[in-house]
């Protein structure tokens, strides 16, 4: 017997270059007056966690995007709506990117912040459960068995920039794909995750994806506050606890 379910979005965003005015190609520090455009979100792909629809919210979406080929506010508002929707979300590198990168045009857009909503940050997982060669999301999926990130053509964010429908397209099927490879990533990393003890009747898997009560226990343990009984989930082999 499984409880509900806490919804979980998967979710990823693709950034555009930005427009900058400089004496040289090589390293500099660029004055901020010299930002002629600055980057934006091109589109953002996610998925509910347990659906197999990959959803894409594109700046081709937006009805006045030819007019106003830089602007991302139709995306803004759009996903806002979804993200608010979920008890958890779930991206690689999120903590430090997606969802700065997010707020930040929130922000520069005067749209709403955003609710505070519990995530999972793959790529802070990898880092802080495992000691990989790599923490990059390509190379987690490809190890763990699955298809890597699409390749790209040549000068596609350019092109994107410019506002080429054909290469935005390409941008939002790229997209996809790392939402795809990601939700095959975070399932194969949740049995690992620490789980926070929980009562006797509460003793079922708190892995999020699972939740099942078919679990067996595996004697005790101690810590500083105590004693503790050890138990592992039948389904997908995440432990877990309670204090006793």
């Amino acid at each position: 017997m499984k409880d509900k379910k806490q919804k979980i979005l998967i979710w990823d965003i693709e950034s555009s270059l930005q427009e900058v005015l400089c004496f040289d190609t090589r390293e500099q520090n660029i004055a901020l007056d010299n930002i002629e455009i600055e980057r934006y979100i091109h589109c953002i792909s996610y998925k509910w966690y347990g659906e197999k629809k990959i959803h894409t919210i594109s700046q081709l979406n937006d009805t006045n995007f030819k007019k106003h080929i830089h602007s991302d506010k139709y995306v803004l508002t759009e996903f806002s709506k979804i993200i608010s929707q979920a008890d958890i979300w779930v991206a690689h590198f999120g903590v430090g990117f997606d969802i700065k990168m997010f707020n930040g045009r929130l922000l520069l857009s005067g749209l709403p912040p955003l609710p505070n909503i519990p995530h999972y940050d793959t790529c802070l997982l990898a880092r802080s459960l495992f000691k990989l060669n790599s923490n990059k999301l390509d190379y987690l999926a490809k190890q763990l068995g699955y298809k890597g990130k699409t390749e790209n053509a040549k000068g596609l964010w350019r092109k994107c920039f410019e506002g080429d429908e054909k290469s935005l397209k390409q941008m939002a099927k790229y997209n996809r794909n790392d939402v795809d490879i990601l939700n095959f990533v975070f399932e194969k990393m949740m049995p690992f995750i620490k789980i926070h003890p929980i009562t006797p009747k509460d003793a079922k898997c708190k892995n999020l994806i699972c939740q099942s009560s078919n679990i067996e226990f595996r004697g005790y343990g101690y810590n500083k506050n105590g004693k503790y009984r050890r138990f592992q989930c039948r389904e997908c082999s995440t432990w877990g606890s309670y204090k006793i």
